[in-house]
């Protein structure tokens, strides 16, 4: 429809300038295909114009003048359909059924559905994933691991795949390794209070007890409101010999959470 109304660029020259801008802040600014889709209202203007065009020149029995647009509308529409197979939205259709098996529990189902992702798109980091945290949860460790490390050969930069893995490792008492994991997921998220605490508590598994207050430290810092990293800094502080920190973030960590009793017992053991 845009190349058939070219004849009329000057009278439209308007909405092409408008579509030209909306589409840089809409396409290229938003990359998902739901954002993109704000975009197809305003293309279905053209696309209207250019079924006006084929009717009157069906119309006037003047065929010829069709075959370029046709010839057109053949290579676009290859163009977007092509590597359908890579990306397609079947291959998305069986990751979306794998979340809902999983969510529901039905690990089996889950398992088949992110294997036939995987299957139409090898590329899918996010099948991956998905798939080692299914295995993770039924306790075939070795499985996960190995899904874990496919998705991060895509991406290296999943700072998910990482902790998971992290996880995984410090399940099975490689707490060298879970270090190592959870280090890569703090460099590339190095605010994130949630991968600063695993790598805190992977570094309290290893005994590195001045490592571990340092991240517990950061956590805290992060999320303040968070009882779980109040308690782990609390801890960290109490085998570092300072008592009086530790008890101080204990007793936030109750106030936060009053149900603990685990930590009510510590204050206790501990006051003075």
């Amino acid at each position: 429809g845009i190349a058939l109304s070219l004849r009329e660029r000057r009278r439209l020259l308007l909405i092409y300038l408008f579509m030209a801008m909306y589409s840089a802040s809409i396409i290229l600014y938003f990359i998902t295909a739901r954002y993109r889709m704000l975009a197809v209202p305003f293309f279905i203007i053209f696309a209207a114009y250019a079924l006006y065009y084929c009717i009157a020149s069906i119309r006037k029995t003047n065929y010829q003048i069709l075959l370029l647009p046709f010839l057109l509308f053949i290579v676009l529409l290859f163009a977007a359909h092509y590597g359908a197979g890579v990306d397609s939205g079947l291959n998305v259709g069986h990751y979306n059924l794998g979340r809902v098996y999983e969510d529901k529990g039905r690990h089996d189902k889950a398992i088949e559905e992110y294997e036939k992702a995987i299957g139409l798109n090898p590329y899918d980091f996010r099948a991956y994933l998905n798939l080692g945290a299914v295995y993770h949860k039924i306790g075939r460790h070795d499985k996960a691991i190995e899904q874990y490390k496919k998705s991060l050969e895509i991406n290296p930069d999943d700072y998910k795949a990482w902790t998971n893995l992290g996880v995984i490792y410090r399940e099975k008492g490689m707490y060298e390794d879970a270090v190592e994991s959870c280090k890569k997921a703090v460099e590339i998220r190095p605010d994130d209070p949630v991968c600063l605490n695993n790598l805190g508590d992977m570094y309290f598994k290893n005994r590195d007890y001045a490592e571990a207050l340092g991240c517990f430290k950061k956590a805290v810092k992060q999320m303040p409101g968070s009882h779980v990293y109040n308690a782990n800094l609390g801890t960290a502080y109490m085998l570092a010999g300072d008592r009086e920190k530790a008890l101080y973030h204990w007793r936030r960590s109750l106030e936060i959470n009053p149900n603990q009793p685990r930590i009510r017992d510590y204050i206790e053991e501990n006051t003075p």
